[in-house]
């Protein structure tokens, strides 16, 4: 079966313009200009959101630490809630580079590596299959770009 002929197009609809939709035009002109600013700018405000999140986010915050406890029975109280406030910070700073994926995708060109790669190309040059495995926290959009740098279909 050929998917490509039963899949829809889609297609603009001056409908679109409707003043109902003016708030998506504008989050979304918003995002795609933060994907302009400076790397380093980004990073601040990755850390700034992050500490916000922690701030506000109190239940999923909770959960965080909860899970850091259970996953490392090892680390401390203290230590769980200051890792804690690094996933924060981290999945801030996935959405930013989920943003540069969808907006700016080449952007990662020459700005990233896989790290045993060479396994990856081998097994692909002997004909067999791989499984990708990442957390749920993996931002995704950035990682198909990047895979595809490497491995055509």
């Amino acid at each position: 079966m050929d998917l490509s002929s039963s899949a829809s197009v889609a297609q603009f609809r001056w409908s679109f313009l409707h003043p109902k939709y003016w708030g998506i035009w504008i989050g979304s002109g918003l995002l795609f200009m933060l994907t302009y600013l400076p790397w380093t700018v980004q990073r601040m405000l990755a850390h700034a959101l992050g500490r916000f999140a922690w701030a506000v986010l109190k239940s999923r915050r909770k959960t965080t630490i909860k899970n850091l406890s259970l996953c490392f029975p090892e680390w401390t109280p203290v230590y769980c809630e200051q890792q804690g406030k690094q996933v924060f910070i981290e999945m801030m700073l996935g959405v930013f580079e989920t943003l540069r994926a969808w907006y700016r995708p080449r952007w990662f060109v020459g700005r990233s590596q896989i790290a045993g790669l060479e396994h990856l190309q081998h097994a692909q040059q002997q004909g067999d299959g791989v499984i990708l495995l990442g957390s749920h926290s993996t931002m995704l959009d950035a990682g198909g770009y990047i895979c595809s740098q490497y491995f055509k279909p």
